[in-house]
Parts: structure tokens; C-alpha cells; sequence
């Protein structure tokens, strides 16, 4: 693959995910203020109910055809044509596990918005398989240009919306019709661009193969959605939708960046398992410069958001929701640690240690619920943040031994030092200035950026690689 092909990828999944994540966080302000505490919580909850059981239905599919594309193209259309029909044949389980455990769990009035909430995830589902199809034909700016569109409708729906003054149940239709125009699009694109239509074969459905083949990444997914989504079931279960609007006001903050960090490490992945087989000195450098850089962009946005997080709440969602402060100066200092294990993680899945990360990561989601379950009840929305948090420390600190465990070296540096004190004199700024957040977040970034500079954080040979980097990108 040549060097403009990867850039290229790298660049387009970043640009879009960064564009979508900024028009979905103004998206959610709307809603916020549209909808309001109750609402909001509502919508929340019954997206998020029924995206546990997304994972019957994609069953990490797509992820293994992804895979058989890259590997055998000629042979794409027979491949998207099973993983559709399997998709077809889980569906309708998907769909009764969603309505059955709805029905026994929740009144009868929310059993239709969950339902409903069930038919847009089995569309994701769809549109997964079309959009594994490009990538694996590696032409993931097509995605990302489907991705930013995709953005583009939401928010032309979600002020339809606003401007017919619909609610909850009217939110939800509309969510169902954007996934459907989702599939739909990747569906075109995968035919026109691609030149790969699904050939469809009951008869020699590989079953067994496939659901096989795609049974670790399905553990995976599914492990991951309940981590970051199994927190608002709780909090909706123990302490009610109020409780959950608020809390959801306080996660979509840190939820943008977030996703910037997951997407960088899903950048990562590829190159990180291609110096790990080609050249392993090379591949302990990496990781060793992604944990280094990784802290010295996480920890100055966890102080900040942490130490300004009222004004934030305010400023973004207005006075109803102050209250959610509280839970974002807890959940801010989820960035740092997710910036740390979230790349790392990426490197175990390039050492094939997928089974490591598993375990890792359904402990992680077993504090979540444990912390959520002894929490929630007296300190409501603070106390899920609270467990999410213990669950980043626990990632934290056991993703770097799991990797160390490996034979990789990452000891302490002195460039920790550096970032240290940077911090910390940012730190100071800003509780000094507290009264005027602009000019000490002006300030303390100013401090921040001045004492990595002064201390040599980035070193000479750094300096030199991104410039012939860069000189490799203008001859390309």
C-alpha cells in the first residue's frame, strides 16, 4: 500500500469523524434544549436499550468482511451476499429479544419506542456490511464522505423536528429513517463506486463459518457498547430519566473527544500490526511516542474541563442543566486515562493479544456496573460518573502492564516529568484566575505549551522525523 493510500485513509477518517463529532455535539445541544431533561433522558434511554442487542444482529459481520474483501476482492460479491442473508436470518431474533425483554422490563407505553429503537440498529447492521465493503477495498474516504452527509441529514431532521415542535416518539421515527437512508447510501456506493453487488446463495450459506469466524469481534463489540452504554440503563433503572438527561448532558461533552481518541487509535491499529511483524525495534518506538504524546494531550484537557466544568454545563446547555457539573468534573478525567489505554490497546490487538484485551475490558465493564449498582442510588447522575471513572483508572493502570507483560518496555520517563510540571502550572493558573475562565484558560495553555517548550518535551530526532514526513507527503 503506498504512503498517499494510507494518508489518505487516515486523513478522511479523521476529518470526518472530527466534522461529525463537532455536528453531532451542536445536534445534542439542541435537542437538549428542545426536548429538556425529561426528554432527552427518554430518547437516551431507548436508544441505548435497544444498541445493547444491536450486536445479534451484527454479530461482528462486518469486521470479518472487511477482512475477506481486503484479501480476496473478486470474490466480494458472494461475501456481502452471505453476511446480508445472515444478517436477514439474526434479525428477527435481534428485533424479539429487544421487544420480549422490553415488554417484561419497562410499562407498556415504552415497549413501541424501543421497538422502533431496535429497527434503526438492525439498520446500522446493514449498512456496516455495505461500508466494510469499502474499506475493504481500501477506499474508507468514500465512508467518510457518506459519514459527514449522514451528519449533514441529522441535523437537517433534528430542526425539522424542532420546527414542527415533535417529541420523543417523533425523534425516534426519525432516528429509524436516518439509519434507513444510512444503509441505503453505503448500499450505492458499494454498487456504483465499488462495482460489488451482493450475490445471494442460500443454499450454500456458510453458517458455521462465518458466525465462527466472526464470534471474537462480536465479543469485542459487544463488550465495548455495554461498557459505555450499560451506565445509562442503570442510572435510568435506579434513579429515573431525569437523571439520566442530566448525566447525558455532562457524558456528551467528553463523548466528542472521546471518539476522536477511539478514531486515532483505529488509525493506529493497521500501522502499529505492520511494524510489529516487519520491525519490532521500530514498534516498542511507536508505542512508546503514542503513550508519551498521548498524556500530553490528555491530561491538559482533563484539568481543563475538570476545573471549568460549570461554566461549560452553562454555557452549552443553559442554567436547567447546571446541576450536571458535578458529574463532568469527575468524567473529565476519563480523557487522560482513555487517551492512555485506548492507543495501547490497539498495540495488544497488533501483538494478538485480543484475548488479554477481552478480559481486560470486561473487567473494566464489570466496575462500571458494580460501581453504578452501589452508587447510583445515593448519589444519583455523580455516581455513575464516579464509576465510570474507577473503570478508566482500572484501564489505565492494567492496559500498560498487560502490554509491559508482552516484552514492551514503557517505564516512566523524564518526558512524564515534563508533562507533569506543565500541568501543574497550568493548574495553578486556572485556580488563580477561576473568576475569569477565558483569560486563564488563555493563560494556563499559554504556561502549558511554554513549559514543554523550555523543558525540550519534543526532542531533535522528533522534529526531524515529522519534517521528513512532511516531505514525503508533498512529493506524493
Amino acid at each position: 500500500m503506498s504512503f498517499r493510500v494510507v494518508a489518505r485513509n487516515a486523513l478522511s477518517l479523521l476529518s470526518a469523524n472530527a466534522i461529525s463529532s463537532v455536528i453531532g455535539f451542536a445536534i445534542i445541544v439542541v435537542l437538549v434544549r428542545h426536548l429538556g431533561v425529561d426528554g432527552i433522558g427518554r430518547y437516551t434511554y431507548f436508544t441505548t436499550y435497544a444498541a445493547l442487542f444491536g450486536i445479534l444482529s451484527s454479530f461482528g459481520l462486518y469486521m470479518v468482511l472487511t477482512r475477506q474483501v481486503a484479501v480476496e476482492p473478486r470474490a466480494a460479491g458472494p461475501r456481502l451476499g452471505s453476511v446480508l442473508l445472515l444478517q436477514a436470518l439474526l434479525a428477527p431474533m435481534a428485533l424479539a429479544v429487544t421487544v420480549g425483554s422490553a415488554a417484561l422490563l419497562h410499562p407498556a407505553s415504552e415497549v413501541l419506542p424501543i421497538a422502533l429503537c431496535g429497527v434503526g440498529v438492525i439498520l446500522t447492521s446493514v449498512g456496516g456490511a455495505y461500508g466494510a465493503v469499502v474499506s475493504g477495498q481500501e477506499r474508507i474516504h468514500l465512508n467518510a464522505v457518506v459519514s459527514i452527509g449522514m451528519a449533514l441529514l441529522w441535523g437537517l431532521l433534528v430542526l425539522i423536528l424542532v420546527g414542527l415542535r415533535l417529541g420523543v416518539m417523533g425523534l425516534i421515527v426519525l432516528f429509524v429513517i436516518h439509519k434507513l437512508a444510512n444503509a441505503t447510501a453505503l448500499g450505492a456506493v458499494s454498487r456504483r463506486l465499488c462495482g460489488v453487488r451482493p450475490r445471494y446463495d442460500l443454499r450454500s450459506l456458510p453458517i458455521r463459518g462465518l458466525l465462527a469466524a466472526a464470534a471474537p469481534f462480536a465479543l469485542l463489540i459487544a463488550l465495548n457498547d455495554v461498557y459505555w452504554n450499560v451506565g445509562m440503563i442503570l442510572l435510568g433503572r435506579l434513579r429515573g430519566v431525569e437523571e439520566v438527561g442530566t448525566f447525558t448532558a455532562a457524558y456528551r461533552v467528553i463523548a466528542v473527544l472521546v471518539a476522536v481518541v477511539g478514531t486515532v487509535s483505529g488509525v493506529l491499529y493497521p500501522r502499529f500490526s505492520q511494524l510489529f511483524a516487519a520491525d519490532p525495534e521500530g514498534f516498542g518506538a511507536a508505542v512508546g511516542r503514542t503513550r508519551k504524546y498521548s498524556l500530553a494531550l490528555g491530561l491538559p484537557l482533563g484539568l481543563t474541563i475538570s476545573a471549568l466544568a460549570q461554566p461549560i454545563i452553562v454555557l452549552l446547555f443553559g442554567p436547567e442543566f447546571a446541576a450536571a457539573g458535578a458529574s463532568l468534573r469527575l468524567l473529565a478525567w476519563v480523557i487522560p486515562l482513555f487517551c492512555l489505554s485506548s492507543p495501547l490497546s490497539s498495540a495488544m490487538l497488533a501483538m494478538g493479544a485480543e484475548r488479554t484485551w477481552l478480559w481486560l475490558l470486561g473487567a473494566a465493564t464489570g466496575v462500571v456496573i458494580g460501581g453504578g449498582w452501589l452508587l447510583i442510588p445515593p448519589l444519583g447522575h455523580r455516581g455513575m460518573a464516579a464509576a465510570l471513572l474507577a473503570s478508566a483508572v482500572f484501564l489505565g493502570a492494567t492496559v500498560p502492564l498487560a502490554v509491559r507483560a508482552r516484552g514492551l518496555s514503557l517505564s516512566p520517563t523524564t518526558a512524564d516529568l515534563k508533562v507533569g510540571a506543565a500541568v501543574a502550572a497550568m493548574g495553578l493558573i486556572l485556580w488563580w484566575w477561576r473568576p475569569a475562565p477565558l483569560p486563564a484558560l488563555a493563560a494556563a495553555g499559554a504556561a502549558y505549551a511554554a513549559v514543554l517548550h523550555l523543558s525540550g518535551f519534543v526532542t531533535p530526532e522528533e522534529r526531524l522525523s515529522l519534517r521528513a514526513s512532511l516531505a514525503v507527503r508533498r512529493r506524493s
